[in-house]
């Protein structure tokens, strides 16, 4: 923050206006913002005096990190009520300063477990998300005393946070931040950003160098908090303060160095030292909200996510596949009907951004069709009858198949003298005796048929005639 504006700001807090900061969304920013605030606490009343309203949990548990911090915070009670199991204790406790969130903090009123009725100053954290809460926030509002001042913070002037100025904050006072510097606005750098948590800014560091592994490195931290858990990591790293591979740069004065890397979004005056010596790489270790303020403070900058060497270069083939996709749906004609769907949207936000969004859907859907895919093909693997063995007999007559056979004649593809000709019914020898008993052949199993002739075994001679009885 320059001089001219923190001179602004506490003499509108020492008036008692109503302030909005249009500032990027750090809370280590927004944490100078509620100093002046903190610091007229009376510390012999043991009532909430200042309230602060942040987005969610964790942003009041990053917020609350910085505020302790804080010289003027010394011998004031700060508390966090962003949890509903703990909150009802920590208000029963009587803090001074309140950090916590919409839901929580309107819960304990409704539950009378918390007053606001010596509360003197409010502020909003990143008050263009707090929207989706408006209600809620409205009602909370009303019970502050009329008299309280009203402070905010957001990273825009959105629709919402002007509705918030026009009904709360009636005629306040809106500060920027310093203007970016001509070299860094221009400077068009690329910046490798990977995301951190706010309670450990350094956590990082090993693997980026590591993965880089340069010549020379500078570190910038943006403050000192960041500082301490820099030179603490490099310790433990084996860079001692006297290292010549590795030191810390607080002034932006990187020498050169090979790899700069930035702990934090830093000041400008910080980032046009910087700049004035280029280095070859830079690497920024910034929570998810801190990169926001990174790119206000390098408006020229390209962010792009840090990744180590194989799997950027993987990540690289795969986004030029992408591409590619995309220019031969191109070439094949305009899109004109999804292109008539965008143009409204166009309105809200950047066509870069719209192309992002599409694309994400286009990524969903496609991996959505693939598990379609694999569990349709699991299911026919499934559903597939077993092969069962063959238990047919293996002579040749009953593996013939059916075609193969005749009834009249040899089977197909057999030569006649191969079986035997067969006899058909017209052969047949007509002229033997009639048909009766005698020319039967014989049925029996044990022997051959009887014949007509003998009387071993062949058929029975005829009975002779029996003569007549005249007795």
């Amino acid at each position: 923050m320059s001089e001219s504006e923190r001179a602004e700001n506490t003499s509108a807090s020492a008036r008692s206006t109503h302030v909005a900061h249009l500032i990027p969304p750090a809370w280590p920013e927004v944490a100078v913002r509620i100093a002046p605030l903190v610091a007229r606490v009376d510390r012999n009343l043991d009532a909430v005096q200042v309230l602060v309203l942040v987005p969610t949990a964790s942003d009041a548990a990053e917020l609350l990190r910085e505020v302790t911090a804080l010289e003027v915070a010394q011998q004031v009670r700060v508390s966090p009520l962003a949890s509903p199991k703990r909150a009802k204790r920590l208000a029963a406790a009587t803090p001074q300063v309140v950090i916590g969130t919409t839901a929580v903090v309107s819960a304990l009123i409704k539950a009378s477990a918390l007053s606001l009725g010596h509360v003197a100053a409010v502020l909003l954290g990143a008050a263009d998300e707090l929207e989706a809460e408006e209600a809620a926030l409205e009602q909370l509002l009303a019970e502050v005393p009329k008299g309280a001042t009203t402070h905010l913070t957001a990273a825009t002037a959105t629709p919402f946070v002007e509705r918030m100025m026009e009904h709360h904050m009636h005629g306040a006072r809106r500060v920027t931040a310093a203007p970016v510097d001509q070299l860094v606005a221009v400077a068009a750098i690329a910046i490798e950003v990977r995301t951190v948590s706010a309670g450990a800014p350094a956590s990082a560091l090993g693997d980026v160098l590591e993965a880089i592994d340069a010549p020379s490195v500078a570190i910038v931290p943006a403050d000192e908090r960041r500082e301490a858990a820099a030179r603490a990591a490099l310790a433990t790293l084996g860079y001692g303060a006297g290292s010549k591979l590795v030191r810390v740069a607080t002034d932006g004065a990187t020498g050169g160095a090979a790899l700069v890397v930035l702990v934090g979004p830093p000041k400008a005056s910080v980032l046009a030292t910087m700049l004035a010596k280029p280095p070859a790489r830079t690497v920024a270790l910034v929570t998810s909200r801190e990169r926001t303020a990174l790119a206000a403070a390098a408006p020229s900058a390209v962010l792009t996510t840090f990744s180590p060497a194989s799997a950027l270069g993987e990540a690289a083939a795969a986004e030029d596949r992408q591409r590619e996709m995309i220019r031969r749906v191109i070439r094949a004609g305009l899109p004109a009907r999804e292109m008539l769907a965008l143009e409204p949207l166009l309105t809200e936000f950047d066509p870069l951004v719209l192309a992002g969004a599409a694309l994400l859907l286009y990524e969903r859907a496609q991996a959505a069709t693939q598990v379609l895919a694999k569990k349709t093909a699991d299911a026919v693997r499934a559903a597939a009858p077993v092969a069962r063995a063959d238990t047919r007999s293996d002579s040749p007559r009953d593996r013939a198949p059916r075609e193969s056979r005749s009834f009249d004649g040899p089977p197909r593809g057999k030569r006649p003298d191969d079986r035997g000709a067969r006899p058909s019914f017209g052969d047949r020898d007509r002229g033997g005796p009639p048909r009766g008993r005698s020319s039967a052949p014989s049925r029996g199993f044990g022997g051959p048929p009887r014949s007509a002739g003998g009387t071993g075994g062949g058929a029975r001679p005829p009975r002779p005639p029996r003569g007549r009885d005249d007795r």
